[in-house]
C-alpha cells in the first residue's frame, strides 16, 4: 500500500482517511478544512411513510427510510454520505461515511439511527445493473456479479493518485475493505468472485485484461414476445418514466443468450416521447431507442444486450408524467457466447431491392400479397444464414406495415416497419434468410387494393462458421451528439459528409472492431431528407439509413461496417443545399474477429 501525500488536495486522497470514522472519532479533511455536517434535532417527526427512494438530506432510519442496501443510479462528483448513531452533530455519532465520485452504494443497518447525504442525488433500493458485465468500468462503486464480473482489470497510463478498493460490503467500514491501493501511472486489479463490490476514484476507465467471450448469432422467424395490449410479456399500458422489465429467455431464446435482435413498436401513445430498451431498468434513460409523436404507430429495430436473468427493460419517456403508451417487441434472433451460431461479415451498404426501378423485384407491392426476392449470389454468399440491412417504404397509398422474413406470409402476425400514408420511412433489420437465400416482404394495409414501393439495402451477413466476427454487447452509450459536441460539433449541412471516431473514451468499442450496432437519430432538421451512415465518406450517397420529414425527431437502428481508422461517416441529404440537421448515435455493441 503506497503512502498518502499530505499535500495532495484530492478530496478522496488515500481512502484510508476517506473511511475516516469507522474506527473512532476523527475529522474529515477537505483541503485542510475540518468539515462537520450537522443533523436535525432529535425528536423530529417522520417526513412520510418509509419509501424505496429518497433524496439528499438527513433521514430517520425506521421512520423516513428503512434499513437495507441502496444505490444512486446517476454519477455525482463528490457525493458524501454518513450513517449516524444520533443527531447531535458530533463526530462520535458518525458510524461510517464515504465520499465518492460516480454512482454510490450504501448498506444502512437496522441499528443505525439516521442517514445523511449531500450531493448524491436520489438513493433507491433498485440494485439492478448500471453497467453491463464486461463493459468498461468508470469511476464509482459497483456491485460484483451485477455491474461487473470477476476478473482482472487495468487502467490506462499516466494516472496521478488512482485509488481503488475491493469490498465485502457497503457499510462504509474499514473492516469491509478486502484490499486497496493508491497508485500513480497505471493500475491492475483482480476482482474475486467472492467480492461484493468494487470502488475507485481518479483512475479513469478500467477494462478487462482478458477479452470477454464473443457471441455468435442464431436467427429466428420473427416472434412476438411482448404486447402490452394483450398481456403478452407484460399487461397494461406503460406509464411515462416508469421502467418495466420482461423476460426474454426461457422459450425460443435460451437461457445462455447474451443479446437479442428484434423490433420495438409503440402504439396508442397519449403523448409524444421516446422508448428506451436495454439490459438495465432506468426511469430516466439518457439515450433513446424509438422517437415518436402522439397518434403515430412507429417501430425500430434493436440489437441489445440482455440483463440479469435474461430480461429486457423498457421505459416510455414523455415530457410530463401521467402519459401512457402500449409497447410491442418481436424477437428475430439471439446471440450466445460460444461458437454454436453464425459469425458476421460487414458490407458497405448496397441496394438489393428497389421495386420502383426493377431492382430485385419490379412494380409496386399489393396489400396482403407476399413477394420473394433473392439475396445471395452476389455480395452475399450462398452459405449466408441471415443478413442485416435497411427496409424502406415509399409511395404507399394507405397506412399499414411491412413484414420481412424468411417465409412468405400474406397475413403476417408481426410487423417490421409501421407507417402512415405519404411518409417515406425506414427500419433496420437483422433477419434469417429463407430457402435458396431469399427474403419475403408483405405490405399489409387495412384494405385490399392498396399499393406501396419497397426498398432494401443490405449492410452485412452471417455465415455458420468462424470466418466472420463475433458480437460483443454493450450498455447503450452515446458516441455522437452534434448538439453538444460529442463526437462532432455543430449541425450537419446538406450533402457534406462528416467523419467521427468510434473507439476510445467511454464507447467500449475497441480499435479492432469491424462493425457496430446502434441507434441513429435525427433532430432539428430544417428540411426533409435522409441520413446515410457508413464506413466511407460520401457527399451524395446512393442508399439511405434514416428517412424523415421536417420537424420530426426520428431514429433507426444500424448494424454498420466501421471504416479505416475506426471511423464512421454520416451524410445529411436534403433536396437542396443549405439545410441543416443534428445527428445522434448511441452504440449498443460491436463485432470483432
Amino acid at each position: 500500500m503506497k503512502s498518502c501525500v499530505a499535500s495532495s488536495l484530492r478530496i478522496r486522497a488515500c481512502q484510508v482517511v476517506a473511511r475516516l470514522l469507522a474506527h473512532g472519532p476523527a475529522a474529515f479533511l477537505v483541503a485542510g478544512l475540518t468539515v462537520m455536517l450537522i443533523g436535525p434535532a432529535a425528536g423530529l417527526a417522520a417526513a412520510a411513510s418509509p419509501a424505496i427512494a429518497f433524496a439528499d438530506g438527513t433521514h430517520v432510519v425506521g421512520a423516513d427510510i428503512q434499513p437495507g442496501t441502496y444505490r444512486t443510479r446517476v454519477g455525482s462528483d463528490y457525493c458524501y454520505w454518513e450513517r449516524l448513531s444520533g443527531f447531535g452533530g458530533t463526530l462520535d455519532e458518525t458510524i461510517a461515511n464515504d465520499i465518492t465520485v460516480g454512482p454510490a452504494v450504501v448498506t444502512i443497518s437496522a441499528s443505525d439511527v439516521g442517514f445523511s447525504s449531500t450531493n448524491c442525488g436520489t438513493w433507491t433500493d433498485d440494485l439492478s445493473a448500471i453497467i453491463s458485465p464486461w463493459s468498461p468500468i468508470p469511476e464509482g462503486t459497483f456491485i460484483v456479479g451485477t455491474d461487473i464480473l470477476p476478473g482482472s482489470y487495468r487502467t490506462g497510463t499516466g494516472l496521478d493518485g488512482c485509488y481503488w478498493q475491493r469490498l465485502s460490503g457497503f457499510g462504509g467500514t474499514l473492516g469491509e475493505i478486502i484490499a486497496n491501493d493508491f497508485t500513480d501511472g497505471s493500475a491492475i486489479v483482480t476482482i474475486s468472485p467472492s467480492d461484493r463490490g468494487f470502488s475507485s476514484s481518479n483512475c479513469g476507465t478500467w477494462t478487462n485484461v482478458v477479452a470477454p467471450p464473443g457471441s455468435t448469432y442464431h436467427a429466428l422467424t420473427p416472434t412476438r414476445i411482448l404486447d402490452s395490449r394483450y398481456g403478452t410479456g407484460l399487461s397494461g399500458a406503460f406509464s411515462s418514466h416508469v421502467a418495466r422489465t420482461f423476460t426474454v429467455t426461457g422459450g425460443i431464446v435460451p437461457s445462455n443468450a447474451t443479446a437479442v435482435t428484434g423490433n420495438l413498436t409503440v402504439t396508442g401513445q397519449s403523448s409524444l416521447g421516446f422508448l428506451f430498451v436495454g439490459p438495465v431498468a432506468m426511469n430516466n434513460p439518457t439515450s433513446s431507442t424509438l422517437n415518436f409523436p402522439s397518434g403515430d404507430d412507429r417501430a425500430n429495430a434493436v440489437t441489445v444486450a440482455l440483463g440479469a436473468g435474461g430480461t429486457l427493460s423498457v421505459t416510455y419517456a414523455a415530457p410530463t408524467l401521467g402519459q401512457s403508451a402500449q409497447v410491442i417487441f418481436d424477437v428475430t434472433g439471439y446471440f450466445t457466447p460460444d461458437a454454436s451460431g453464425a459469425t458476421y461479415h460487414s458490407l458497405t451498404p448496397a441496394r438489393l431491392l428497389d421495386s420502383r426501378y426493377g431492382t430485385g423485384l419490379s412494380g409496386a407491392f399489393s396489400s396482403h400479397v407476399a413477394r420473394t426476392f433473392t439475396v445471395t449470389g452476389g455480395i452475399v454468399p450462398s452459405n449466408a444464414t441471415a443478413v442485416t440491412g435497411n427496409l424502406t417504404v415509399t409511395g404507399q397509398s394507405s397506412l399499414g406495415f411491412l413484414f420481412v422474413g424468411p417465409v412468405a406470409m400474406n397475413n403476417p402476425t408481426s410487423s417490421t416497419l409501421n407507417f402512415p400514408s405519404g411518409d417515406d420511412r425506414a427500419n433496420a433489420v437483422t433477419v434469417a434468410l429463407g430457402a435458396g437465400g431469399t427474403l419475403s416482404v408483405t405490405y399489409a394495409a387495412p384494405t385490399l387494393g392498396q399499393s406501396a414501393q419497397v426498398i432494401f439495402d443490405v449492410t452485412g451477413y452471417f455465415t455458420p462458421d468462424a470466418s466472420g466476427a463475433s458480437y460483443f454487447p454493450l450498455t447503450p452509450t452515446r458516441i455522437l451528439d452534434s448538439r453538444y459536441g460529442t463526437g462532432l460539433a455543430a449541425a450537419f449541412s446538406s450533402h457534406v459528409a462528416r467523419t467521427f471516431g468510434t473507439s476510445g473514451g467511454t464507447s467500449g468499442v475497441p480499435a479492432s472492431a469491424t462493425a457496430i450496432t446502434g441507434n441513429l437519430t435525427v433532430t432539428q432538421q430544417t428540411s426533409l431528407g435522409f441520413l446515410y451512415l457508413g464506413p466511407n465518406a460520401t457527399d451524395s450517397p446512393t442508399s439511405s439509413t434514416l428517412n424523415f420529414p421536417k420537424g420530426d425527431d426520428r431514429a433507426n437502428a444500424v448494424t454498420v461496417a466501421i471504416g479505416a481508422g475506426a471511423t464512421l461517416s454520416v451524410t445529411y441529404a436534403a433536396p437542396t443545399l443549405g439545410p441543416t440537421a443534428h445527428v445522434i448515435l448511441d452504440v449498443t455493441g460491436y463485432f470483432a474477429p
